[in-house]
């Protein structure tokens, strides 16, 4: 796996609670986690959206840390508790922004949540991944409360995204694909 796909994962991990998995690739990732009645679920719902959308547009951008430019959510099932999966892909780019779109899943695949919004870097730069506390046991996923079974399954799963970089010139926009 790239470093910095691992960085980003451990980054997020060591930041939320260790209920929630997180998997990323190049333009995109899977947090995997729960929303529970002690949030609101429109809260919890629009964070795990913001957060997967950071991390697939994070993935981009090696050294800087990225922020929200524009961020549109729609909830489709308000309330909705229990466990759930934001799949955050990039689907354009127009440096230096990413445009990246979030569906949250519900465990039987209902759509509760969908989002869109753009990403910028920062002049901020990312932690090194020595700065991130390597875990004490043998696998990094079993000190964030992975289960072993979902590094095999989903990180594995979990192939690049396919967008399409545009340039705009004088002359009009120029797709590089």
């Amino acid at each position: 796996m790239n470093t910095h796909f691992k960085r980003l994962e451990r980054l997020y991990g060591r930041s939320h609670a260790a209920s929630t998995q997180a998997a990323v690739s190049f333009g995109r990732a899977i947090i995997h986690s729960d929303i529970e009645g002690h949030l609101p679920g429109t809260t919890a719902a629009e964070q795990l959206l913001t957060d997967a959308a950071r991390l697939a547009a994070g993935s981009l951008h090696k050294e800087h840390v990225v922020r929200v430019d524009q961020f549109e959510v729609e909830m489709k099932e308000d309330g909705y508790t229990g466990p759930v999966r934001a799949m955050a892909q990039v689907i354009l780019t127009q440096p230096p922004r990413a445009v990246v779109t979030v569906l949250l899943l519900s465990d039987d695949d209902e759509v509760v949540a969908e989002a869109r919004g753009s990403f910028l870097p920062t002049k901020e730069q990312l932690p090194d991944l020595s700065a991130v506390a390597e875990p004490s046991s043998s696998t990094s996923n079993d000190a964030m409360g992975y289960d072993s079974e979902y590094a095999e399954t989903d990180a594995a799963g979990l192939k690049p995204a396919s967008f399409m970089p545009i340039y705009a010139s004088p002359f009009g926009v120029i797709c590089l694909n």
